[in-house]
């Protein structure tokens, strides 16, 4: 099977819908469609490991794909762009354990709160890891509302299923 992790519900929202995925656990939230097991873990490392821990002992996984959002230190770089960040390598990414707002790194890069976690915990599981993030801000230091996230990943929805199919 192929594993979704999202850090986000509003991130998984409408994989969950199109994949017609089914609840199957509340804490972690874990859903299950014919080919997929999708998995919001929340932010941070160790909610991460924890999740994929519980994936990874009940489920035989074969593929593991990370979607999720990230702000950029480019303003050249439009907001809802997406990025295959591994295995294509189209932009660095830097993952922290806070939002990052400010940053000298001078490289067009990405920054998220869980993308180098999930490649370290996944690398050595599976044969393939994949690492896609939609653009969803300049380091800007505004929290994000659902919906305009929801919205960013709708976006981006087919081009990312189209790739890890």
């Amino acid at each position: 099977m192929t594993l979704l992790y999202f850090a986000l519900g509003a991130e998984a929202q409408i994989f969950i819908e199109k994949l017609k995925a089914k609840k199957i656990s509340s804490n972690p939230k874990i859903f299950l469609s014919n080919r997929y097991v999708l998995a919001i873990g929340g932010v941070g490392k160790g909610r991460l490991e924890s999740t994929l821990q519980r994936v990874f002992e009940e489920f035989s996984i074969s593929k593991c794909v990370n979607i999720g959002i990230a702000g950029v230190n480019s303003s050249d770089i439009l907001v809802g762009r997406l990025f295959c960040v591994y295995p294509k390598m189209e932009i660095a990414l830097i993952t922290k354990d806070i939002p990052t707002t400010k940053t000298d790194v001078k490289k067009e890069t990405l920054f998220d709160m869980e993308g180098k976690y999930f490649y370290d915990f996944c690398k050595d599981r599976v044969d393939e890891v994949y690492i896609f993030k939609v653009v969803s801000d300049h380091l800007d230091s505004k929290i994000l509302s659902k919906e305009f996230v929801k919205k960013l990943i709708h976006k981006n929805f087919n081009s990312i299923i189209k790739e890890i199919e």
